[in-house]
């Protein structure tokens, strides 16, 4: 028993030692050349104040993330767990994913803390979707905010699961994930595939089918606004009675009913049972969301010349 243990952890250090090797080539071989900082332990205890509580965002299952200053810049420091074989396997592990990949939907990294097994991104001062959507002090989203969080989210799934060779599945695809920018931009953050890369169609949680039903879910609550477990139940049965009106969030403004129908049966098809039947990100959702997003393009340009306020202005940021 104690032999297989020796060899199974001999095994998960030839692996880590892997990945710190493919890390180090990937980094060398970017075609854009940014520079991955390194930060000290000391530079890392400092920004965060000897892990000050008031500083922590939240802990996880690999982690605990802190908001802190860097350099002179706010940023996210998440204090990844070392305590075994796993943990260290899983930090090299998403340091070599998040350092090749670069998309303006996705959360940048901007450097990392060896020694304190620390990752550095970037700070998001708007926080996360679910807090907007479900905190009791949060002013409500305007429809074109949501529509354009619904894009950016659909341009990031194009780009991770088209990303060669074999594309890469975020895994975890909940409001607790998206992180808005101070324009609401979205970006998506806390890669759950990050324990299997490069295998979005492989089967099990990690597919581009399971991201597609969980993008489905996202969309419908951006449309409802609540959390509920009967949610494509409420939406449905909304759509079959001609209703969908009464059932979106009437906070977010005025809907263009007839597009966000459409987008209401596509969220539903994307949730569907079976996952050979869900909607193609690139051939059907992003092209109604770039549709929809050019009304709110034209309600902005129109409420400008008018000299009217819009509800938010950054809805419509490119």
């Amino acid at each position: 028993m104690l032999k297989n243990e020796r060899e199974r952890c001999k095994m998960i250090e030839n692996e880590r030692n892997g990945l710190q090797t493919q890390l180090e080539i990937a980094l060398a071989n970017r075609q854009d050349q940014e520079v991955i900082a390194k930060f000290s332990l000391s530079e890392i205890q400092e920004a965060i104040g000897s892990f000050h509580p008031h500083l922590k965002i939240e802990e996880g299952d690999y982690g605990s993330t802190y908001k802190g200053f860097l350099r002179h810049t706010q940023v996210i420091i998440k204090m990844m767990y070392s305590d075994s074989p796993e943990d260290k396997s899983q930090y090299h592990q998403e340091v070599r994913i998040a350092s090749v990949l670069r998309h303006p939907n996705l959360v940048t990294l901007i450097g990392v803390c060896p020694e304190a097994w620390a990752i550095i991104y970037e700070y998001l001062p708007n926080g996360n979707l679910e807090d907007w959507l479900s905190g009791d002090d949060a002013a409500p989203l305007s429809w074109q905010t949501r529509i354009q969080i619904c894009r950016d989210t659909c341009a990031a799934l194009i780009f991770l699961h088209s990303f060669e060779p074999h594309g890469i599945a975020h895994g975890d695809l909940t409001p607790k994930n998206f992180l808005l920018d101070a324009n609401f931009v979205a970006k998506l953050s806390n890669f759950r595939s990050h324990d299997a890369p490069f295998s979005s169609h492989a089967t099990g949680d990690f597919s581009a089918e399971s991201d597609i039903y969980s993008f489905g879910v996202v969309l419908l609550r951006l449309l409802v606004g609540q959390a509920a477990l009967d949610l494509d139940d409420i939406v449905q049965n909304a759509l079959n009675n001609n209703e969908l009106d009464a059932v979106l969030d009437q906070t977010a403004g005025q809907w263009p009913l007839e597009q966000v129908t459409e987008l209401a049966r596509l969220a539903l098809s994307c949730c569907g049972i079976d996952n050979s039947n869900r909607p193609d990100l690139r051939l059907e959702v992003w092209p109604l969301l770039e549709q929809i997003q050019t009304l709110c393009e034209q309600a902005s340009s129109s409420d400008r010349s008018s000299g009217g306020t819009q509800q938010s202005s950054s809805s419509c940021v490119q």
